[in-house]
């Protein structure tokens, strides 16, 4: 049995998806496959994640985030 929140992440998934597909279609209609890809790029430019415990001395830092942007492949680096 899934639970309630999965259930709402796919109603919210299929409401966004419902929500571009004419723009989608119009795009490829059109043959402006640049545009398209660009639509797609911007969903998924930017990667994160959080580790840590650091050991004590480090700096008073005990977290870390990271932030990439996949398409530049620039990393950024944040102590928590």
């Amino acid at each position: 049995m899934a639970k309630e929140s999965m259930k709402a992440r796919e109603v919210k998934r299929a409401k966004l998806n419902a929500k571009y597909a004419a723009k989608r279609k119009a795009l490829l209609d059109a043959g402006d496959y640049e545009a398209l890809q660009k639509q797609r790029d911007a969903n998924w430019t930017v990667a994160t994640d959080t580790f840590g415990p650091f050991y004590e001395n480090y700096y008073g830092i005990t977290y870390a985030q990271i932030f990439i942007h996949i398409a530049s492949r620039k990393v950024w680096l944040f102590g928590i």
